[in-house]
This record gives structure tokens, C-alpha cells and sequence, in this order.
């Protein structure tokens, strides 16, 4: 597994973590990195998309919101509403193929809640990404 994928995996995970606990960053990054040590560069690209993700919440969700069809972002399970603004945070970075993005994204939506959550992923990016010209 590459380090961007190990990062994003971090991210998403920080992320589920802040969402159900309610727990401020710093407290969620102590105890997420005190039981996982991945390499230097790993831990580095997820602490900079969570913390991309915390600073630039409201404009992350608004292009979630404005790309999500039938859906409301707060109705979404926690795992794609998570990956979904990590994903959005890395396309804003702009560092990053749009192409890796989206199909990462996937590849982790089918890992952590199935095939109908790759489908949404892969659907919202793609949308997102088209729209804001990044496609």
C-alpha cells in the first residue's frame, strides 16, 4: 500500500473519529497516531487533509452539497461523509491527478462501506471535479 493511500485511509478515519465523538482535532490526532505509526510522509499528507478538511469545512460542504443528487450531506453515513470531504479537501489542494483522487476515493468507499457508497463517491467527485473545471 502507497503512502497516499495509508494517508487518505488516516484521514478518513480521523475524520469518522471527529465526526462520532465530537472530540476537538488535537485530541483525536494524539490518540489516532499514539497506536498507528505510519511513515513520516503518510502521517504528514493525513494530518494536512484533516486539517484542510477543519479549516475549510464550509466550503467543502457546500460543494458537496451543491453536487450530491437526492442526497443531504448530513444524511449520509458518517464513512462517505467523511471520505467525501476528504476527497474534496485533496481536489481543493490541487497536488494530486483528479483522476488519482476520484479512483482512490472509490477503491476506499468499496472498502469501508461497500459497492452502492463507491458508487455515490464516484459520482459526487466526478460531478464536483467536471464543475469546477478540474476535469
Amino acid at each position: 500500500m502507497t503512502n497516499r493511500r495509508v494517508a487518505r485511509e488516516s484521514a478518513l478515519q480521523m475524520l469518522y473519529q471527529l465526526d462520532i465523538t465530537g472530540d476537538d482535532l488535537e485530541t483525536v490526532a494524539a490518540k489516532y497516531w499514539s497506536v498507528r505509526f505510519p511513515a513520516a510522509e503518510a502521517r504528514s499528507f493525513a494530518d494536512h487533509l484533516v486539517g484542510t478538511v477543519r479549516e475549510r469545512r464550509e466550503e467543502i460542504d457546500e460543494l458537496l452539497t451543491r453536487y450530491l443528487t437526492n442526497y443531504r450531506l448530513s444524511r449520509l453515513g458518517v464513512v462517505e461523509r467523511s471520505l467525501l470531504r476528504s476527497a474534496c479537501a485533496e481536489l481543493l489542494l490541487e497536488v494530486t491527478p483528479v483522476r488519482v483522487i476520484i479512483d482512490e476515493s472509490v477503491e476506499i468507499a468499496r472498502d469501508y462501506a461497500g459497492d452502492d457508497a463507491a458508487g455515490l463517491v464516484n459520482a459526487v467527485l466526478d460531478r464536483l471535479a467536471r464543475a469546477q473545471g478540474l476535469l
